[in-house]
């Protein structure tokens, strides 16, 4: 009797805990499908503020539009109060309160989150769930590398740097491509781990049963249940989801549909179960659902994620995200697919005006410059695989300034819209017509001889020509002058042949206005165009790898030897060591209007230099710095030397920039301009090249300047020649009543310097004062002899 009552008891005992075994189970089935759902959640949410940031990054760089930044910054915080999470949850001890903060931050349902933490506490460390999670962690350095960019693209709009803003607006694309690869590994591998750990729990639910089959019907019942329970709680998940949800079973018959699903496409469950995807897919048919239970069948995975047109009752086409998996069960052929789909057609839209955007131009809607190096690639490697010829046109309109400063850049805007619309009807689709700089448009010809190309280009030139324009009282037409090369298996890259092509239309703009030129490499005048385009590869080059080094020529003051005064000069050292003095390099620079990165190295090494030195600066008279003719054209130029020397902390008026004067009189109003803003800081301007024009003693009414240099072309023959002696004589005294300080330039002997002395010049310069120097061996010869020390 007591033994029968202890197996009695021993079975209740072993029911119970079978029961509570049970119960836990189906427990931790219900909470885990549940969690599954929060974590696909909040992938999507995830996945949308990726795609918007970047969307919106890339459209105020575009339209400038700071309300475009607030809002990426929103999207931003989306994924940032993920990570934070995250990070709150590996710390340790675990800040629950900063992940759940984290998540909300992040926009997933407040009945959600205590799931995410549940799930990345106690899950994370599975083999199963470590590939997703590390995949999620190595997207940090990548989102951080977004808000890093937000930041210096703001900086890049605000001083208008638009090579900066493309080559932001490149690596934030890169970034977000590669932040797309590892969020489909995510979820790739996520899908593989919710079907890893659904196969365990089958196995235990299984043993489960076994044991309740065995125990008793009671459990049985209980576990039925729990069964039910957990099945409404997952279908109270299907339907109230914010994604579309829908399940396919055996034959790839629909099942089910979730309400959101339903409501994006305008049918009821009842109708998309009796017509099927097939019907409202807007693909092929034989790329319905059937097809993609195939390709899960097929895939190693178990789950594919791809975007598919649908279209809606209203006819509405809908772009459509579906990540499906596969759920399979014991029984052959009995498994069940569930799918994901989510509405993506704006994100899809956007990403295709970002695609325009990145290979159109934004005032004629031509492809750009990028656009066309794509076309060029591609035509080059037809060329080299089939011996086929293309050509490259390059169009250059002829004094395209005359627009803009006669009646505005308003007007300019639209003469090149009207001159790129009859371009484009000339052209139409068998070729790709690009506008690649501010008045220069290229054509990509395909399967063409130069004959055919010559002939098109003289209709386009015609196009131009005949092309009158009317804004207010400017009426006038222009014209242009084109560069045409052939594209053949020889041409070693896409940059030889934009290259080529440029130099053609430079020596047709040579010869006149509304020229034609091909480019034939045997050329004489190619061949030295060429070495021009090498010398300002050469520049740029040097100045990315520090190979442009300060010089100094020293400026004798007649009056007092000791003044400290000299001239900054530039010298290209070569990656051979050989050294190249500005003679070289300076004319083809200036020829390819890059003459201003030269110009703000040379300014910003001088005043790094200085900076370093103060016992020298207190002791510096004046330091001169060369300014060119394009430079002083350009505002932004202005701008920066103001801020560079009131950045320095150095006093404006140990510094004089020195102004051609056929610079200066070109250029009359930007040259008032930046007299005036560097007077303002204390700084001192020269006159350089004086004597030189017919007009220089005219101009010293409108040109503040407070420094004259004559001319080397006087002081070479100061001490012999009359003519010369009378001219210095009198730019001194005229000088001297206009309050001006005069040096005299190329003096190189010592009968000249004593000669140009006693006509009453203030200072000379030239080899009999001294040679060249490095700026930094004079800074040390300097210290040396008042015993200075640099300040580093």
């Amino acid at each position: 009797m007591m033994r029968s009552m202890g197996g009695f008891a021993l079975g209740i005992a072993l029911l119970l805990m079978i029961a509570l075994v049970g119960q836990a189970l189906t427990a931790t089935v219900n909470e885990f499908n549940s969690s599954i759902s929060a974590y696909l959640l909040g992938e999507s949410y995830w996945s949308k503020a990726r795609s918007s940031a970047t969307q919106l990054l890339y459209r105020y760089a575009v339209e400038r539009d700071a309300a475009l930044l607030d809002e990426a910054d929103q999207m931003l915080d989306v994924q940032l109060g993920d990570r934070d999470a995250r990070f709150a949850l590996d710390h340790e001890p675990p800040d629950l309160d900063a992940a759940r903060a984290g998540f909300e931050r992040g926009m997933n349902p407040s009945g959600n989150i205590d799931r995410l933490v549940w799930v990345y506490r106690w899950l994370r460390d599975l083999p199963a769930l470590r590939d997703a999670m590390d995949s999620w962690r190595a997207t940090d350095p990548m989102l951080s590398r977004v808000v890093a960019l937000k930041d210096e693209l703001r900086t890049a709009v605000q001083s208008s740097d638009e090579e900066t803003i493309s080559r932001l607006i490149d690596e934030l694309l890169q970034t977000d491509a590669r932040m797309g690869v590892l969020q489909k590994e995510f979820l790739d591998d996520f899908v593989k781990a919710t079907d890893w750990v659904h196969r365990a729990l089958v196995v235990f639910s299984a043993i489960g049963f076994s044991m309740l089959t065995l125990v008793s019907a009671l459990l049985l019942r209980l576990i039925v249940r729990r069964v039910r329970a957990s099945e409404g709680s997952f279908r109270a998940a299907f339907e109230q989801a914010a994604i579309g949800m829908i399940r396919v079973g055996d034959g790839g018959r629909l099942l089910a549909a979730n309400d959101r699903i339903c409501a994006r496409l305008g049918y009821s469950e009842a109708e998309l179960q009796r017509m099927g995807f097939d019907r409202i897919d807007g693909s092929d048919g034989d790329s319905g659902l059937r097809a993609l239970r195939e390709k899960l069948f097929a895939s190693s995975e178990g789950s594919i994620s791809e975007e598919r047109d649908f279209i809606a009752r209203n006819g509405r086409p809908l772009r459509i995200k579906l990540t499906a998996s596969m759920v399979r069960n014991h029984e052959p052929g009995s498994s069940r697919m569930l799918a994901l789909l989510e509405d993506v057609s704006e994100a899809h839209r956007l990403s295709e005006e970002l695609h325009h955007h990145v290979t159109h131009d934004a005032l004629s809607g031509l492809a750009n410059r990028r656009e066309l190096q794509r076309s060029l690639a591609q035509l080059l490697a037809r060329s080299r695989r089939d011996d086929s010829r293309h050509a490259l046109l390059l169009l250059d309109i002829d004094r395209f300034k005359l627009v803009n400063d006669s009646a505005g850049p308003a007007a300019g805007d639209e003469y090149l819209r009207r001159v790129a619309s009859r371009l484009s009807d000339e052209i139409g689709a068998k070729a790709v017509l690009a506008r690649v700089g501010s008045d220069e448009f290229a054509v990509a010809l395909e399967s063409v001889t130069i004959a055919d190309a010559l002939a098109l280009a003289e209709r386009m030139e015609a196009i131009v020509s005949g092309t009158t324009f009317r804004w207010g009282a400017f009426n006038s037409a222009l014209t242009a002058c084109i560069g045409i090369v052939e594209i053949s298996p020889d041409a070693p890259d896409t940059n030889w042949v934009l290259r080529a092509a440029d130099i053609a239309c430079y020596l047709a703009k040579e010869e006149g206005p509304g020229r034609i030129r091909v480019y034939v490499e045997s050329d004489e005048a190619v061949s030295r165009r060429r070495s021009e385009v090498e010398w300002v590869s050469e520049v740029r080059l040097a100045l990315d790898e520090d190979r442009v080094f300060l010089f100094a020529q020293p400026i004798h003051d007649f009056r007092d030897g000791s003044r400290l005064r000299y001239e900054v000069l530039a010298r290209l050292f070569d990656r051979s060591g050989r050294m190249h003095t500005p003679g070289a390099f300076i004319p083809a620079i200036e020829r390819y209007g890059r003459i201003d990165l030269l110009d703000r190295e040379i300014v910003r090494k001088t005043l790094a230099m200085l900076a370093e030195h103060p016992q020298h600066v207190a002791r510096l008279e004046s330091c001169h710095i060369n300014i060119s003719a394009q430079s002083l054209a350009t505002p932004s130029f202005r701008d920066y030397v103001v801020c560079a020397i009131k950045g320095s902390n150095m006093p404006g008026a140990k510094f004089c920039f020195e102004l051609t004067e056929t610079a200066a009189i070109s250029n009359l109003a930007e040259a008032r301009a930046f007299i005036d803003a560097v007077h303002a800081l204390g700084c001192k301007v020269a006159l350089d090249d004086f004597g030189s024009g017919m007009s220089s003693f005219g101009y010293l009414k409108t040109l503040a300047v407070d420094i004259l240099k004559v001319d080397g072309v006087f002081a070479r023959g100061a001490a012999d020649d009359s003519f010369d002696r009378t001219v210095l004589q009198a730019i001194g005294r005229m000088g001297h009543a206009l309050g001006k300080y005069t040096i005299a330039e190329s003096v190189e002997s010592d009968a000249a310097m004593q000669a140009i002395q006693a006509l009453g010049i203030d200072a000379a310069q030239g080899y009999a004062i001294g040679k060249p120097q490095p700026l930094e061996a004079l800074i040390t010869a300097d210290a040396g002899v008042h015993g200075d020390a640099a300040v580093h």
